[in-house]
């Protein structure tokens, strides 16, 4: 019987022995460390110590600026006037924690939600045809998807059609050819690559939009809950921790363990 090993093929990262050298001399490291540098895609100092040394905060949005500064001053209003709100979730670690962090910050700003997250065996994913007809029976005013509707063509065309609702549609997954035509899609693969959103997960893009809010709106909101939530989907949900999943996962996982976050998310 043939062993695995000997059927396995092993493919080693690019040395870049040059490289890795200049790393070790200018970080004050092993070369060891440099190589570890190198094999995650750093090709520069700068990149390096950028990637060594932690931000002391979440980044700004570029390219999508001027919908983070919509979405905040939208979801401000519906706060303010006891709007309805609803908001539609996924059933894995990510979905549900966008969705209790979001819930969280609209009640600690005086606001209510309501919460759907549909049932993965019976109802399937997300923003279904099904639950947007369920939708229609009860229009909220405004309607905000997590973790999910970048996908929901149809489903958010029948919801704009046959109701006056607004919708906002938070989801860190690959853009389809055709995006849906909500009124404010937020989505970090809208950045550049390079950009430290662009690997953002659904919760870790909801809590560095209430960090963007919080200081361009001067609300009153406590945001370390949030960021440890963020910190515990960013880890479920495998994405790289680079930019700033990095910077959020390493602020939050130190106090973790004595953090006052509920186990009852929602």
């Amino acid at each position: 019987m043939p062993s695995a090993f000997v059927e396995t093929v092993w493919r080693l990262k690019p040395q870049f022995p040059k490289l890795r050298e200049q790393l070790a001399d200018n970080l004050n490291c092993s070369s060891l460390i440099s190589q570890l540098l190198l094999n995650r895609g750093i090709r520069s100092i700068q990149e390096a110590k950028a990637f060594l040394e932690r931000s002391k905060t979440v980044s700004a949005p570029t390219k999508q600026l001027p919908v983070f500064d919509a979405v905040a001053a939208r979801l401000l209003y519906a706060i303010e006037n006891k709007e309805d709100m609803l908001l539609v979730g996924y059933y894995d670690v990510d979905g549900v924690s966008s969705v209790a962090i979001l819930k969280r910050a609209i009640e600690a700003l005086g606001g209510r939600a309501r919460v759907v997250i549909p049932h993965r065996m019976k109802e399937g994913y997300g923003l279904s045809m099904a639950l947007a007809s369920d939708i229609l029976k009860h229009t909220p005013d405004l309607l905000i998807t997590l973790d999910c509707g970048i996908s929901s063509v149809k489903e958010v065309a029948v919801l704009k059609q046959q109701s006056s609702v607004d919708i906002a549609i938070f989801d860190h997954h690959q853009l389809p050819v055709k995006l849906p035509e909500a009124d404010w899609i937020v989505n970090p693969k809208l950045e550049e690559d390079k950009h430290p959103h662009y690997h953002l997960c659904a919760a870790g893009l909801i809590y560095v939009f209430l960090v963007y809010a919080k200081h361009r709106l001067s609300l009153n909101l406590c945001l370390g809950s949030y960021r440890d939530l963020a910190c515990v989907a960013t880890v479920a949900d495998v994405v790289p921790l680079l930019g700033d999943n990095r910077h959020i996962v390493a602020t939050a996982y130190k106090g973790l363990q004595q953090s006052a976050v509920s186990c009852n998310f929602i």
